[in-house]
């Protein structure tokens, strides 16, 4: 006899458990079995107390073979006790007589079919119908929980995923999609994604024969925008789906808002770009005009201005980039800008003085925050004009206190040049803005310099030191960035 099994059974030997009372009919339907199926293993259970005693000790049969009229219970209690252990193997009635009624009432409980015991040749094609659609139902409930879970992930991941066409109609998208593209939920649903990409890449068609040398997944960078016309920075990853016959059935998009790492790029690119044209500028205007040359490059849709005091270059105020109407500090900042637009405007000062302005206007809509970008640029071109501006400063002064070197060879030694040099060194200090200052005349015979006067200091040991030329001291101060230059003091200065 054949008994057409599936594929998978076919070659796997089959755990039977008959439970029946009679001796007789359980020898019959046993040898049976052994005859239809040969490589088969099979357990009798004569009662309930044998039944139970099985599936306790942890055995799992692939098919039941029950008697409906047993002693003490029947076949739907001998079902219910199977199925309360978790075991959900297919499970027939053999009996010698059941009525119809009996019949439905059991196939509605669970029993997949019956077979009379006197036609047991139906039996086994019974057996392989139960085992093929047994075997059937659980790869449809693996699949249907793998899908699922698949469905929950979709749903849970933090990235924008969304599954469509080869003709690019979306047929699934995940809630991180839907809030990423300014989709209500649903909405999405057979929408084009080109209109939701930077760029849809060609993909084949068909699988390539060799795997090795196929991209696995295609990736696209760029601008992008919402729905509502927000614009922001993405990264899109497109990875493709063959099906059984090795034609693409689907593609997978996974979109990520890369925004912020554009920020913080664009952030270092200015750090690295400002930082190297302050070491190589020698002037407030020069390193101004670096700036604006910047800013239209890289940001060729904004207008800036900066305007330099005549403090700072020691002539009229300079102008750079796009000028506007100032006639007094700070009613720039006060000026409005064009809708749609942002101004940042800035006053450079140094303590009390005003030194120059920077005036930026760039569009609302931008996909990063530039506002931040041209603070900080703001922000460090003041300081660095600050410092160019201090150093101008100070050499000025020590050109125009040049004069006290003749005054030290020429002062007798009665006269009080402590009280001669302390309104000229407390106006240094409050220039500077400093909390101390020291003065040394050089001896050039001795190769010294020595401190004659000083204001501010909390101790009086500096009085009267002599520092010797080439000495550590300046070197260390400078290492410790205590001081910022040293200007040079020459005869001719």
């Amino acid at each position: 006899m054949t008994v057409m099994i599936s594929r998978e059974r076919r070659n796997a030997p089959i755990d039977f458990l008959v439970i029946e009372d009679n001796p007789d009919d359980a020898f019959l339907l046993l040898h049976f079995l052994g005859k239809s199926f040969p490589e088969s293993r099979r357990f009798h259970a004569f009662g309930r107390k044998d039944l139970e005693g099985y599936l306790d000790e942890g055995n799992r049969p692939d098919i039941i073979l029950s008697d409906w009229s047993l002693p003490q219970f029947n076949g739907l209690a001998a079902l219910e006790i199977v199925r309360s252990r978790g075991v959900d193997a297919p499970f027939l009635i053999v009996s010698g007589k059941i009525g119809e009624e009996a019949a439905t009432a059991a196939i509605r409980q669970g029993v997949f079919d019956y077979v009379l015991k006197d036609n047991l040749a139906r039996l086994p094609t019974a057996i392989g119908h139960a085992l093929d659609q047994y075997e059937n139902e659980k790869k449809t409930r693996l699949n249907n929980a793998t899908l699922a879970l698949q469905a929950t992930a979709l749903r849970a991941a933090p990235d924008a995923i969304a599954i469509f066409t080869p003709a690019g109609r979306i047929e699934q998208a995940n809630p991180a999609f839907e809030e990423l593209t300014d989709y209500a939920s649903g909405e999405l649903q057979d929408v084009d994604i080109r209109a939701l990409c930077i760029e849809v890449p060609a993909i084949p068609p068909e699988s390539p024969d060799d795997d090795r040398e196929a991209p696995r997944e295609w990736i696209v960078c760029g601008l992008a925008k919402t729905r509502h016309n927000r614009q922001y920075f993405e990264e899109e990853k497109f990875c493709p789906v063959y099906g059984p016959t090795g034609a693409l059935a689907h593609i997978v998009v996974i979109k990520k808002d890369i925004s912020a790492d554009e920020q913080r790029k664009r952030e270092l690119e200015q750090d690295l770009w400002l930082s190297t044209a302050i070491g190589q500028t020698q002037s407030p205007g020069a390193l101004c005009q670096s700036v604006v040359g910047f800013l239209r490059e890289r940001h060729p849709d904004c207008r800036c201005g900066i305007r330099l005091a005549p403090t700072v270059e020691e002539q009229e105020a300079l102008w750079f980039g796009e000028p506007w109407d100032m006639e007094e500090q700070g009613q720039a900042e006060q000026s409005g800008c064009r809708e749609g637009w942002r101004l940042l405007s800035r006053d450079f000062a140094l303590g009390q003085e005003s030194i120059g302005s920077i005036r930026i206007e760039y569009p609302e809509a931008s996909p990063i925050d530039r506002g931040k970008l041209f603070d900080t640029l703001a922000r460090q071109l003041e300081a660095a004009i600050q410092r160019m501006g201090a150093q101008r400063k100070v050499a000025a002064q020590v050109r125009n206190i040049s004069f006290l070197q003749l005054i030290g060879r020429t002062i007798s030694g009665d006269m009080d040049f402590e009280a001669f040099a302390a309104p000229l060194l407390r106006q240094i200090q409050k220039f500077l803005d400093v909390d101390a200052v020291s003065l040394f005349l050089s001896d050039k015979d001795s190769a010294t310099m020595t401190c004659r006067a000083q204001s501010g200091f909390r101790t009086g040991r500096i009085d009267g030191s002599v520092v010797s030329y080439g000495d550590s001291y300046v070197g260390k101060a400078a290492v410790q960035q205590r001081i910022i230059s040293v200007p040079a003091l020459d005869a001719a200065a």
